[in-house]
């Protein structure tokens, strides 16, 4: 993790690839992912059920209780056990896919 220009420049990873990623150190959904906790990542394609839940969750419902990055793909950074409400929204840099 890293500052530059009001921006927090963040790298994750998961099976698929590793995602680059930045947000605005100004919004309350910029948070520093904690290393080697899990996190389910929310692309434009992605529906979650989380138990209990009436529905599945998508990236629209966190752009809407956050903030959305204009022109860019948003990504949504959830807890995957659920231990806070908190969730990181961020816009994407880049991909790299897992050899």
């Amino acid at each position: 993790m890293r500052i530059k220009d009001g921006a927090k420049l963040v790298t994750v990873g998961n099976a698929h690839g590793r995602y680059h990623l930045w947000c605005n150190i100004k919004t309350e959904s910029c948070i520093t992912p904690m290393p080697a906790k899990d996190y389910l990542v929310f692309a434009s394609t992605t529906r979650w059920q989380f138990p209990g839940a009436p529905c599945c969750a998508t990236l629209l419902l966190f752009e809407a209780l956050s903030v959305t990055y204009n022109n860019q793909e948003n990504i949504a950074l959830v807890p995957a056990d659920r231990s806070s409400a908190e969730f990181g929204m961020y816009g994407l840099n880049s991909w790299e896919k897992k050899p």
